[in-house]
């Protein structure tokens, strides 16, 4: 399933829903060069913004009412 996420700035980055179910959704983007950083991989806050949405998009599924808000996100890259 290729599900669009209504919202400006995940549709900027390009990314879709491939998979949602109670708690759980999968996000996807594709590479392009204005989501990389100077090695040529996906950029951490590209990848930060995946993990927010998804997080969001599963929590949405068990809490259907919303509003929703990230008020801490903690990555660490190695």
């Amino acid at each position: 399933m290729l599900e669009k996420i209504s919202s400006p700035f995940e549709n900027l980055i390009g990314m879709e829903i491939i998979e949602k179910s109670q708690g759980k959704s999968i996000i996807s983007i594709r590479k392009k060069d204005e989501l990389t950083n100077f090695l040529g991989i996906i950029h951490g806050g590209v990848l930060a913004s995946i993990c927010d949405t998804a997080a969001v998009q599963a929590l949405m599924t068990l809490a259907p009412e919303g509003p929703y808000l990230t008020a801490e996100l903690a990555i660490k890259y190695k």
